[in-house]
This record gives C-alpha cells, sequence and structure tokens, in this order.
C-alpha cells in the first residue's frame, strides 16, 4: 500500500463520499481541517499518538488513537486517511495492516500553505550550499553506514531542486530517536536528557520500546507546553523521575531573547523581543549526575548546548540523538564539532519526516 498524491488545489472527488479521518493533531493539521471545511468536507476524526491529546476536540473534532480507529474501521466502509503528520513513513507502515482504507498525502501542498502564511521561508541556497558539499566530502567516511549516506545525497539534491521526491527516498519508516541501532546500544535505567521536551512526547516511544527510565531531565523554556508537560507528568504518575525544567539548553547560564512559535518552532534569538528565556549549560546544571541518553531538538541552539555539555558527555558517553535539520548550516557543523571532540563514537543520520525537517544525527558510544 502507498500513499495516494493529492494535487494542489485539487482535492479528489471521492473524498467527499468517504469517511475521512486526519492522521495527526498539529499545527498541519488544523490547516487541513480549515481547509476541508472550506471545500465542504467533514472530518470524522483525528487520529493522533499523543496521549495528551486524544480525547480532546480540535475544532470541533473529536481526536481518538490508533486503536480506537482501527475499531471503527471495522464497522465503516470507505474510510479515507489523509496523512497531517510529517511522519508518513513510520505511520504508512502501522496503517498497511488495515484492509480496505485508502490512504492520502498531500505534503507539497501543506509547504504552500505554510510559505502562504509566512510560516515558511521558500530559501534558495547558493554559496551555503556548496559549503555543504564541500564540508561533507570531508565527513562522510566518518558515517558508520551506507543509508547515513544516502541521507547526505538526497538532503543535497533536495537543496538543489526542491522536488519532495528527493525527501521521499531519503526518509525512514523507524522510530524517531529510537533506531535499531540506538536501541541496541541501549543501557538501562535510562538517564535522559531531553532538550526541547515540547510536552513529553518522548515519553510515548519509551512506552513503545518497554525500556525503563530512572530520571528524565524535561529542558522547555516556552510556557504553554511547560505548562502541558507538567500536565503529562502528573498524568503518568512519574512521581520524582520526570524533572521538568523551564528553561533552554545554553552554552551558559544567561538570560537571552525568545521568540514563542504557537506552541512549536519557540526558540532564541539573536535580537531583541519582549520575551526572555532562562538557559543553562547541562555541565553546570547535572554536574555529577548521571547521563546516558541525550535528545536535543531545540530549534538551532544544538550547538551551543553541546558545547555547555562537553564535560557531561565525555565523562558519561551517553548515546547522542541531535536534530541537525534547523539550518542549513547545522547539517555540517554538529557533525564535525562532535567528530573532532569525541573518541570512539559511530554516527548515524537519518531523516524521520516527508517534508525538510527532522534530520537526526546519531553518536553512539562503540
Amino acid at each position: 500500500m502507498s500513499m495516494i498524491h493529492i494535487e494542489k488545489g485539487d482535492i479528489p472527488t471521492e473524498l467527499a463520499v468517504s469517511n475521512i479521518f486526519l492522521y495527526g493533531g498539529g499545527d498541519t493539521g488544523k490547516l487541513i481541517l480549515d481547509l476541508f471545511s472550506q471545500k465542504g468536507l467533514k472530518v470524522s476524526n483525528i487520529i493522533d499518538d499523543d496521549e495528551g491529546l486524544q480525547g480532546q476536540q480540535i475544532k470541533g473534532v473529536w481526536v481518538i488513537s490508533y486503536t480506537d480507529f482501527c475499531e471503527k474501521c471495522r464497522l465503516m466502509d470507505n474510510v479515507s486517511v489523509v496523512m497531517t503528520s510529517i511522519y508518513g513513513k513510520a505511520i504508512l507502515k502501522k496503517l498497511i495492516v488495515l484492509s480496505d482504507i485508502k490512504i492520502y498525502e498531500m505534503f507539497d501542498w501543506y509547504i504552500q500553505i505554510l510559505e502562504d502564511k509566512g510560516k515558511l521561508t521558500n530559501t534558495t541556497y547558493g554559496e551555503e550550499l556548496q559549503i555543504f558539499i564541500r564540508e561533507w566530502e570531508l565527513l562522510k567516511n566518518k558515517l558508520a553506514d551506507e543509508e547515513s549516506l544516502k541521507v547526505i545525497e538526497g538532503l543535497q539534491k533536495y537543496f538543489s531542486t526542491k522536488n519532495l521526491k528527493m525527501i521521499e527516498e531519503i526518509c525512514t519508516d523507524e522510530e524517531q530517536y529510537f533506531i535499531p541501532e540506538v536501541l541496541d546500544a541501549v543501557r538501562e535505567p535510562l538517564y535522559i536528557v531531553d532538550g526541547g521536551a515540547y510536552r513529553g512526547e518522548l515519553l510515548q516511544s519509551l512506552k513503545n520500546n518497554k525500556l525503563s527510565l530512572e530520571k528524565w531531565y524535561c529542558f522547555e523554556p516556552d510556557e504553554e507546553n511547560f505548562v502541558l508537560l507538567q500536565k503529562q507528568a502528573g498524568r503518568n504518575h512519574l512521581d520524582d523521575r520526570q524533572i521538568c525544567v523551564k528553561k533552554g539548553l545554553w552554552n551558559k547560564s544567561d538570560r537571552l531573547y525568545f521568540k514563542g512559535g504557537n506552541s512549536t518552532g519557540s526558540r532564541i534569538v539573536p535580537y531583541e523581543t519582549p520575551d526572555f528565556v532562562e538557559v543553562v549549560s547541562l555541565d553546570e546544571y547535572l554536574g555529577e549526575h548521571k547521563c546516558n541518553f541525550i535528545k536535543m531538538d531545540i530549534e538551532g541552539a544544538e550547538l551551543p548546548a553541546l558545547k555547555g555539555a562537553m564535560g557531561i558527555i565525555k565523562r558519561e558517553r551517553p548515546i547522542l540523538t541531535i536534530c541537525i535539520y534547523h539550518s542549513l548550516q547545522d547539517f555540517w557543523e554538529i557533525p564535525q564539532f562532535l567528530m573532532n571532540e569525541l573518541e570512539n563514537y559511530k554516527y548515524y543520520i537519518r531523516h524521520h519526516a516527508l517534508v525538510c525537517n527532522e534530520t537526526v544525527l546519531y553518536a553512539i558510544p562503540k
């Protein structure tokens, strides 16, 4: 089973006579709900794997779990799922076990909608792309497998052409942050640093993989996300194992300008804003405490945060799962920094989305 592509401005007529489900209740899902409403299309439910969203309504549509969706499928004919999550391949892997459903994607349309709303910049890369190519020629021999090389080459083609087919070819269906190579190397119980914890989504992955958790340091500076993160901690009765920290990660303790992002995309910025965020280095915060797994998705602050964590990384030798997609420079500067600083690590790169987001560098101690 593969996904049916919906062309820009051309919603298939057969959707109007089917039971429509959206998979993903995030910002894209909300955009598509509005779009379908304008076209007179009714959405039955939104499927989302976030337990915090399940049982709630988004724009008047109830959010259900994948399990609940499977139950509904048994009682319905003519079911259509429209992918509104960027993690299309991982979700497709779950959906293909179901019979008699159609799955649609409209990723290039999503990008156009976001660009029209000013949420994405249609960047054309020139000299930066040449640097990307040059620097990765020097780093390729430090990657641990052919799949990582394929990802780098696919990204280069995408930046050159803006053709989403290049992204589709390199997108993996493996679980973000817990690819097989990571699971093989995990030492339990886990002492996790979660930089950019958002609303605690990492917990679902821990449950999926039956991983035991000892400490989970959740760094999340955005006010709205932090409130929901704390609610998630209480809902799951994690007691003193989940430590929620309303700070960003950086190379030192400081107070920096901050730009909120309507729950996603909140980030530290180099210009004046009305808002500030407290930041701290991991070396300062953790001191002599244990850490065997670090995840960072902190909107471009990954490199400074890694520089502020080198003491604990070299002492504890944790698995590192670091997002490198927030700027073109990050694609080579973050791997270059870690490869120069750390000895006896293996490096993998995977791309987890059907758009140009969610490229992750995995550094695994030998």
